[in-house]
């Protein structure tokens, strides 16, 4: 429901859809293993929309890519606008919400504490992941990809970020390589945006 395994609709070429197996291919480990994150692939597209459903309460939207189209004719602008498409409901909003505080507790007092941002409540989730190495057929005990995905502000959502780093070099650890990478890039990108947060209701979330 969230889109795993299936294409998004995006108008760019490439794109796959993943790997999401159904119940009846799942081997005697399967149940297990995929209850870390192996036996599934998420392209990253894929992610951004997940927790876009979690943001915005509980409705998977079809990404865009062009908000407008400008024509000059004959002196004339004509304007051809996109405008948002919902695919479907995926949680309802009470689940999208208690998922909310889950996230923001993992940067207020878990593995994401190097994404927070000062003066902005920050919900996300860090992502550490062993690489299948397909010359030997298994996961990998050496390259990892690292993630963060998250969104700000908590309380009403303006920005989701992804960040993925590709067999990071020194420290895999997706709270201790990405979430600063996201740090930094919502920090400027809220600044340009002059996003403004509910100090008062970041403080009521998290004592919750």
């Amino acid at each position: 429901a969230f889109g795993f395994g299936s294409k998004t609709g995006i108008y760019l070429p490439g794109e796959i859809e993943g790997l999401v197996r159904q119940p009846k291919d799942w081997s005697n480990t399967s149940l297990p293993t995929l209850a870390f994150g192996q036996e599934v692939g998420v392209t990253a597209l894929q992610m951004i929309g997940a927790f876009s459903v979690i943001a915005n309460g509980g409705t998977l939207m079809e990404p865009m890519i062009i908000k407008e189209l400008q024509e000059l004719n004959e002196g004339k602008v004509k304007r051809k606008i996109f405008n948002p498409q919902m695919v479907r409901r995926v949680i309802s909003s009470e689940t999208a919400e208690t998922l909310k505080k889950l996230l923001l507790g993992v940067v207020e007092r878990g593995t994401g504490a190097q994404a927070k941002i000062p003066h902005f409540s920050v919900a996300g989730k860090t992502g550490t992941a062993q690489k299948f190495d397909s010359e030997v057929k298994k996961y990998s005990a050496s390259k990892y990809t690292a993630s963060f995905c998250g969104f700000l502000p908590a309380e009403d959502p303006k920005l989701v970020c992804l960040v993925i780093l590709d067999e990071p070099k020194k420290d895999y650890w997706g709270g201790s390589v990405a979430a600063p990478v996201f740090s930094r890039v919502l920090r400027r990108a809220a600044q340009y945006l002059e996003l403004k947060n509910n100090i008062s209701l970041i403080t009521l979330v998290s004592k919750k």
